[in-house]
């Protein structure tokens, strides 16, 4: 029950942590919770960050593709070793990482296909706002301006993803069309001098992926040769949550 109106609450309820479980199978399960549902597979078997098993659900009320017992996803941490895996025909399906996506199309297999569309995600830096020099919206303006975004589009995102000029992805009405504050390190140095930002260590937290931990990387090194003092804390997904409530 809401004390008060909420016009967010029914599209939040769409959220992983707002999704539907099964009463009957955390009841029963409660120490060790085996996922159920009535979609076309089931659960079967689940190593903890080695493989999910999936068996096909023979009451599913549409039909199945014929010749398919079942969905196994393998965990394998290390890019090129699910690549090597994939080869050798033991991986039907697996998702590109952008480190690898160059050297894939040069190989030219004909035995696999490449396919690709759109998701609507947004990589972005939150700054606390509320503390701190980063109060001063002259210092917020000089982190946008020290970070070259369409360097790290084309060398570490291999043109996978278009650039944002605000948090909505261009494919969704709302979207800006231009770039607010543009690269400009030579300003932002300028700022970084007259506020003496060299001065104070500023802390990055970053979710601890391979992808993840290049990006960051490339903007804190922008950062600090426009002369802030940036240092990165890596978090597991958990961990970083917590800290940014913090």
């Amino acid at each position: 029950m809401l004390k008060e109106p909420f016009s967010s609450f029914l599209p939040l309820l769409t959220m992983p942590t707002a999704s539907i479980v099964c009463r009957n199978c955390i009841e029963k399960h409660r120490q060790n919770y085996i996922p159920c549902g009535t979609g076309p597979y089931r659960f079967q078997e689940w190593k903890h960050d080695r493989k999910l098993v999936l068996k096909v659900n023979e009451d599913y009320f549409s039909k199945m593709p014929e010749g398919v017992s079942g969905l196994i996803y393998i965990v394998i941490p290390e890019d090129f070793t699910a690549f090597a895996e994939f080869q050798k025909g033991y991986i039907d399906i697996m998702e590109i990482p952008v480190s690898l996506l160059s050297f894939i199309k040069k190989k030219k297999v004909k035995d696999y296909s490449i396919e690709q569309g759109l998701t609507l995600s947004t990589y972005y830096i939150g700054l606390n706002c509320r503390k701190g020099i980063l109060k001063d919206i002259a210092v917020r303006q000089a982190v946008a301006m020290a970070i070259n975004k369409d360097n790290i589009i084309k060398h570490l995102m291999e043109n996978t993803v278009v650039k944002a000029y605000g948090p909505i992805p261009p494919v969704l009405a709302g979207h800006i069309n231009n770039e607010v504050i543009p690269y400009n390190p030579e300003k932002s140095k300028e700022i970084c001098r007259k506020k003496h930002l060299k001065d104070l260590v500023l802390k990055f937290f970053a979710k601890s992926s391979k992808e993840n931990i290049d990006i960051v990387s490339a903007i804190v090194s922008q950062l600090n040769e426009s002369g802030f003092n940036v240092q990165i804390e890596l978090r597991d997904w958990s961990s970083l949550k917590e800290a940014v409530n913090r």
